[in-house]
């Protein structure tokens, strides 16, 4: 890690299983940042689903929250994703 960088983790936990990712990001002069935790939702099997965001910018003096990723990453000049893929034990 460079001398500046921030380490950002995002983690979420259910009922004693965590998940969670880690990123080096260049501390830089940005505005704005935020995190964003998806609305509870069901998962199946093998089916990807997105847990959080962060979204930074520069610039911007604020930074909006939506369950829409697509919509966040158009509208962030950085985003990062944390997406979670369910397996079925066997």
């Amino acid at each position: 890690m460079r001398n500046g960088d921030e380490v950002w983790t995002l983690a979420f936990r259910h009922k004693g299983n965590v998940v969670s990712s880690k990123t080096e990001i260049p501390k830089g002069d940005l505005d704005s940042a935020m995190t964003h935790s998806m609305q509870p939702t069901t998962v199946n099997p093998n089916e990807t689903v997105v847990l959080g965001v962060i979204a930074r910018n520069k610039g911007k003096d604020h930074t909006e929250s939506s369950d829409d990723v697509d919509a966040m990453i158009r509208d962030n000049q950085e985003v990062h994703v944390l997406r979670c893929t369910i397996v079925k034990d066997r």
